[in-house]
């Protein structure tokens, strides 16, 4: 690994980098003290007040493995159900992304791949927004980034001829391990970087290297350890497979296509904003960091093909130049592109296979930091040091712009006014007892279970594929198969949540019950309203039928 020197415009790294840290905990915890939730990290909070061997079970109903809410129980046994601390604990990942970017990024790759490292890691408008979100996917980034920086430090050891490095086999082993138990998009980026290893092992073995064979040696022990404790929950996958063949809800439609293409720079919020949500001067000034995040993509683009004129060519003319050498970064930065290269087209192959989209932006970011390493060697290796600057400050304009929209969304009191109208109406028509509150959308249903859960509702749907994951809800949510057996013992009143967003239709087919339940001629409307909700960027309906005499 080769180490530039920083330039003499640099502050000294004992300023720098301290203010720095300090900054990126601020900047990420603005967005830390909400209490307002959408559908999955609803899940995550009703998940996390289970047992450990309870999210074992109900985990093995969704599609997503059980580590993050094993984390967010524990943490629930010690502070209780505070989604403030949960928050905390969730963008822990992302700053220590910034510390890795202080000490061991800077320290193998100098000060200005640290510095690119760490701002790209905690300003791009995806990254801040997802390291609040009480989901796995800051965590699972992590143990992806921690794995991809030991495979690179064993590689540069045993090419070295150093002695076999055991605490940084098992930092790897674990931090793989952990990517596989907190995402399947972890556990396909691990498994990428674990094949890298092997296959840079395996030619060290071949030219009979002592210390290749004793570093693959390690490597051995390390697969089986990881299969062994990862076999557990492989009949559970298994089982998580013909949910997602037979019950997945994610689509692709041009615009997540889109999306999958931007997301690090382009949040959903800051597309809502250009495509004229708010109105007026705000569309225009989203419309120009959109253009500003535009420019960054080009600027990537570029950084990218000229990397591949100059690390390709020497190969193309058959010379052994020190581009090839093992050692060398330019093989660095291919490992980082092959990981994530490699994941989004395990992603794409694995969607034809099952006939069932399972890609969405939110998942690729887990196999990002490799890549935003490399984008951090190559630019302090080729870009000039204005360059450089202009680019960091265009990131950081953009990553300001991206938190202002996303902190403004979850800080709305518009996004209290469904859940304060399902209380009282519940209240107001209670059929002189409980309420009768129904959903057929578990998107709404969920959300207000966790946020307004004094009001006990029914979800309507079968108990099969991935609808047997959502009994995590009860007991504020019971379930029937069909809306009559509701109907059958309902007093004169029913409260129906429901959603009404074209676009979020359009992905979840989702169907007004209220409105089914009004066309059978048996119940009327007696009042009911619609809410925007900024955080989630979607409507939520109550509505208030009664039954007709």
């Amino acid at each position: 690994m080769v180490r530039t020197k920083s330039p003499g415009l640099v502050p000294p790294p004992s300023i720098i980098w301290p203010v720095l840290l300090v900054l990126s905990a601020a900047f990420l915890l603005t967005g830390a003290f909400t209490n307002e939730l959408w559908f999955d990290e609803s899940f995550s909070v009703a998940m996390a007040t289970h047992s450990f061997a309870e999210i074992w079970d109900i985990a093995a109903l969704d599609v997503h493995p059980v580590l993050y809410y094993w984390m967010l129980h524990l943490v629930n046994v010690i502070f209780g159900t505070n989604l403030i601390v949960y928050r905390v604990v969730t963008l822990l990942p992302t700053f220590l992304f910034a510390v890795l970017g202080a000490t061991v990024v800077r320290r193998d790759y100098g000060d200005i791949a640290g510095l690119l490292f760490a701002v790209m890691s905690v300003m791009l408008p995806h990254a801040s927004s997802m390291s609040v979100q009480l989901r796995m996917y800051s965590w699972a980034a992590f143990s992806i980034g921690a794995c991809f920086l030991c495979a690179l430090h064993i590689k540069k050891l045993s090419d070295a001829g150093a002695r076999r490095p055991t605490r940084l086999w098992v930092l790897f082993a674990l931090a793989s391990l952990a990517s596989a138990y907190l995402h399947y998009f972890g556990a396909i980026a691990a498994f990428i970087i674990n094949l890298l290893l092997m296959i840079h092992l395996l030619r060290g073995v071949a030219a009979k290297s002592e210390n290749a064979q004793s570093n693959m040696g390690a490597f051995v022990v390390s697969t089986v350890c990881q299969l062994a404790l990862y076999a557990p929950w492989l009949l559970k996958l298994l089982d998580q497979l013909s949910v997602v063949s037979t019950s997945y809800w994610i689509k692709l439609t041009p615009a997540r296509l889109a999306q999958m293409m931007v997301y690090p720079l382009v949040s959903t919020q800051m597309l809502d904003e250009a495509r004229g949500l708010s109105g007026g001067m705000l569309q225009m000034v989203a419309l120009v960091f959109l253009a500003l995040a535009a420019a960054l993509l080009l600027l990537l683009a570029f950084l990218f093909i000229r990397f591949c004129m100059i690390s390709l060519r020497p190969l193309a003319r058959g010379s052994h130049c020190r581009v090839q050498r093992s050692d060398d970064w330019a093989v660095d930065v291919w490992w980082g592109v092959a990981v994530y290269a490699g994941t989004v087209a395990f992603a794409l192959a694995a969607s034809v296979l099952l006939a069932s989209p399972i890609a969405v932006a939110r998942y690729f970011y887990v196999a990002l930091p490799p890549l935003l390493l490399v984008i951090s060697i190559v630019a302090a290796k080729l870009l000039g040091v204005r360059a450089i600057a202009c680019g960091c400050a265009a990131l950081i304009a953009v990553g300001l712009y991206g938190q202002a929209v996303f902190v403004a969304a979850g800080y709305s009191q518009l996004n209290n006014e469904p859940i304060d109208y399902l209380e009282a109406v519940a209240h107001t028509y209670d059929n002189d007892g409980e309420p009768t509150v129904i959903s057929s959308n578990i998107l709404c249903a969920g959300t207000y279970a966790v946020m307004c859960d004094d009001v006990p509702q029914t979800f309507i749907a079968p108990d099969t594929g991935i609808g047997r994951a959502y009994r995590v809800y009860a007991p504020v949510m019971s379930f029937a198969a069909h809306v009559e057996e509701v109907l059958s013992a309902s007093g004169r009143f029913i409260v129906v949540l429901d959603e009404d967003n074209a676009e979020e239709n359009d992905v979840y087919e989702v169907t007004s019950l209220a409105d089914d339940l009004v066309a059978t001629g048996a119940f009327e409307v007696v009042e009911g309203r619609t809410f925007y909700r900024p955080y989630e960027r979607n409507n939520y309906t109550v509505t208030v039928l009664e039954r007709m005499q």
